[in-house]
């Protein structure tokens, strides 16, 4: 350790940056020096989510204490998630979060009442990421739904958008406006309660059988908050067949430059192949397309070669397309014929870096 005490204090905090979680707690136990250096670093995303309970609870009670004890360190939490049900001392979370001003990204379980409160009473200035977990039953309670619109409604900074919820739930929730928002994942009729957005960039929509009849509208309602000189990436999770979706997409939002389809069930067929191939031509600008389902035991040699055709054929389809992916095999076009890609490659080429962590 000798040697640190000659390094300016500019690359201790590198260092301390670029070590894991485990050694920074280590090392603000070595000396108040290094105490100092590691807290802002470690305070910087925070993450309370133990398997028990008590553990989460105490934790929660312990950073909560640091923060309001040492104002100072409010101001490092640039992420902050809380994904545990589980006691809280109502007044020491508020006294806590109102101190975090600069807080960036918020992750939280909305099931729990206290945390319902919390949520209706706090405001992030500078927040623009936000995650929430909410009922996606028929029943949800409308207080947490009031909640949930009720923090929406102060935070218009919001440039991302995840909230995992049902149908119901989002009915509830009236009008928002997120005039800064690019990023929305959640339920497909999420974006029929959104206003005043005009630059979105990316969508991740969850579909059911009830949307097929609304699925023009909802497309519709996506267009008019995208820009189409903007690259798009629109991605689309299903349990039920999606040429209805498909038909929506190209009809009215041709400009997509990225297209995912994820059905959560059955193995996609020629069917919908065919249809996907229909549409292909209406598409201005594509040139990332994704269709994923599970395996269900398909042999991935069989899969493969089935793609290699499919991507030709979608190649022959639409002019503009590059690449292609179905399932865990990837092509790209180079110099006008199709070879292998590596999955991870085409997930960054996509515009969908997240998805190529699962490989």
């Amino acid at each position: 350790m000798e040697i640190f005490r000659w390094l300016p204090n500019e690359v201790l905090v590198q260092i301390i940056q670029h070590s894991a979680k485990g050694d920074q707690a280590v090392l603000a136990r070595v000396s108040k020096l290094f105490r100092d250096l590691c807290l802002p670093v470690l305070n910087r995303e925070v993450t309370i989510n133990f398997p028990s309970a008590l553990k989460s609870s105490r934790a929660m009670t312990s950073f909560c204490f640091g923060i309001i004890e040492n104002p100072t360190r409010a101001d490092a939490v640039r992420s902050f998630s809380l994904n545990s049900h589980i006691e809280i001392r109502h007044d020491l979370v508020r006294a806590a979060f109102e101190l975090m001003s600069k807080l960036d990204h918020l992750s939280i379980d909305g099931f729990y009442r206290p945390i319902c409160v919390l949520l209706a009473e706090c405001n992030f200035p500078q927040l623009t990421s936000c995650e929430i977990w909410a009922a996606r039953g028929a029943n949800p309670p409308p207080e947490q739904a009031s909640a949930v619109a009720i923090f929406l409604a102060k935070h218009s900074t919001i440039k991302r958008l995840r909230l995992h919820s049902g149908k119901v739930f989002v009915s509830l929730l009236g009008r928002l406006s997120l005039p800064n928002l690019e990023y929305c994942e959640g339920d497909a009729k999420l974006l029929l309660v959104i206003d005043n957005v005009i630059g979105l960039k990316e969508v991740r929509l969850n579909w059911t059988s009830e949307d097929d009849a609304e699925s023009d509208g909802i497309i519709v309602r996506l267009n008019s908050m995208t820009k189409s000189d903007l690259p798009f990436v629109s991605s689309h999770e299903f349990f039920d067949e999606p040429s209805r979706i498909v038909t929506s997409v190209s009809t009215y939002m041709p400009y997509t430059r990225t297209l995912r389809l994820y059905s959560y069930f059955a193995p996609v067929g020629h069917d919908l192949i065919s249809d996907i191939t229909d549409c292909l031509p209406n598409f201005t600008n594509l040139v990332h397309l994704a269709i994923e389902w599970p395996n269900y035991g398909q042999s991935r040699a069989k899969t493969k070669d089935e793609g290699r055709i499919v991507s030709e054929r979608w190649g022959e389809a639409c002019a503009s397309l590059e690449a292609c992916c179905l399932n865990h095999c990837a092509w790209r076009k180079i110099d006008g014929r199709w070879e292998d890609c590596p999955v991870k490659e085409f997930w960054v080429l996509a515009g969908l870096p997240d998805l190529a962590t699962r490989y």
